[in-house]
């Protein structure tokens, strides 16, 4: 087990740590914000397992470092979308779901497979009886030609 912190230093961590915590809200990193403080990461993580103040404290700046850095990037990605079409179908699979490739409207776990014939257009069918021309075969689903086929 390593050797405990002398006292003294315990308390310049906890007297450094509003600073380390801005640092963290303004990168949204730990690492770095322990970097640019000059503050050992290990120090900060020992801390926050023996205190949960300071543990919350920390998750927080994190979370508002994150939603900055967010921000910061989204605006760079909408100043570049005018001239960038590959930006600006990243913003639109961003904003609305339906852009994306992984997008499903399927609410059934087996696949229906349609074979359409549109060779030769029957209007011979009516509303109700369009029904009755789609005819499920082997798990496929085949529109029939006329009311006799």
């Amino acid at each position: 087990m390593a050797p405990r912190k002398p006292k003294a230093e315990r308390e310049v961590l906890m007297i450094r740590l509003p600073e380390v915590i801005d640092a963290i809200a303004e990168l949204g990193v730990i690492r770095h914000a322990c970097e640019a403080m000059g503050f050992e990461r290990k120090a900060l993580y020992r801390l926050m397992g023996s205190n949960p103040a300071v543990a919350e404290a920390v998750r927080d700046a994190v979370e508002r470092g994150r939603e900055k850095r967010r921000d910061y990037l989204e605006s760079i990605a909408y100043q570049m979308a005018p001239d960038n079409p590959v930006m600006v179908m990243f913003l639109l699979k961003r904003e609305d779901p339906s852009y994306r490739e992984s997008y499903n409207v399927n609410t059934t776990n087996t696949p229906t497979n349609f074979i359409i014939d549109l060779g030769t257009a029957d209007t011979s069918l009516d509303a109700t009886s369009a029904s009755d021309a789609v005819s499920p075969v082997e798990g496929e689903v085949h529109l029939l030609q006329g009311r006799d086929s």
